[in-house]
């Protein structure tokens, strides 16, 4: 007579292989793009959706808290697959479907195993980066660039909204220059960056409900303008936070 298990309920899932293993957490894992709330309004999409997979099962996110082996193994599959979304303000962060409470002082640890990530960065306009007040408006921005170039971040591919209020996109009726010297003390900490392996920046015009009468009939012209001095200031960007520094460490900080 063969011996029984102590528990023959229990599956022994740990004896699988684990290319086994890896397909079941590809499973639970999400593989559509995991968006914020705010973010999907911007983009007209559903984040609030039944499930964030492809074939419509639900996710299964009670694994990654069965054991430290079963988190450690699942989470670069859990992270690493698909776009998640990161709103950035002077307020703070937020991370997936936060979309109420206050904003995170800091980011979400989990995001350093995120290989896509997509963010959301509310501009400011150049009279508050102008004021005594600029570093601490930028906090989380700084804080961002930092965490980008940690030598456990796995984020390699970088797609960055950047929200244009009525009042940002004024500038423009002062010339290419004010238009490119707001956009250089807005992105100042991530143009440290370098070795990301894609980048995608583009800015979005953002309606924040608190509309300024100054500039609340802005028109069209003005908006064009502020579009497409913005691209050739992007563009430039783009191109230094993929500059290869040093291949071996991946993203780094440049010294400049």
């Amino acid at each position: 007579m063969e011996p029984t298990s102590p528990n023959p309920s229990i599956f022994p899932f740990l004896r699988l292989p684990p290319e086994i293993r890896n397909q079941i957490y590809a499973l639970l894992a999400p593989d559509l793009g995991c968006i914020t709330p705010w973010i999907a309004r911007i983009i007209k999409a559903k984040p609030l959706r039944y499930s964030f997979r492809k074939d419509d099962e639900k996710c299964g996110p009670s694994i990654l808290r069965l054991n430290r082996q079963i988190y450690t193994e699942a989470l670069p599959i859990w992270y690493g697959t698909t776009w998640y979304s990161l709103e950035v303000t002077k307020s703070g962060f937020k991370f997936l479907l936060a979309d109420t409470g206050p904003y995170c002082t800091n980011i979400p640890l989990t995001i350093q195993a995120v290989k896509f990530l997509d963010v959301a960065i509310n501009l400011l306009p150049l009279k508050e980066l102008e004021s005594c007040k600029s570093r601490k408006l930028l906090k989380p921005v700084i804080s961002l660039a930092k965490f980008l170039a940690r030598g456990d971040c796995a984020v390699r591919k970088l797609h960055l909204r950047l929200q244009a209020s009525e009042e940002v996109m004024a500038m423009a009726k002062s010339g290419k220059g004010a238009v490119r010297k707001a956009l250089t003390l807005n992105l100042k900490p991530l143009r440290r960056l370098r070795g990301v392996a894609e980048v995608e920046a583009g800015v979005e015009e953002f309606h924040d409900g608190g509309r300024n009468k100054k500039v609340e009939d802005l028109s069209k012209k003005v908006k064009m303008q502020y579009m497409a001095a913005s691209r050739i200031f992007l563009d430039i960007f783009e191109l230094e936070m993929t500059v290869p520094e040093d291949e071996e460490r991946g993203v780094v900080m440049s010294k400049g």
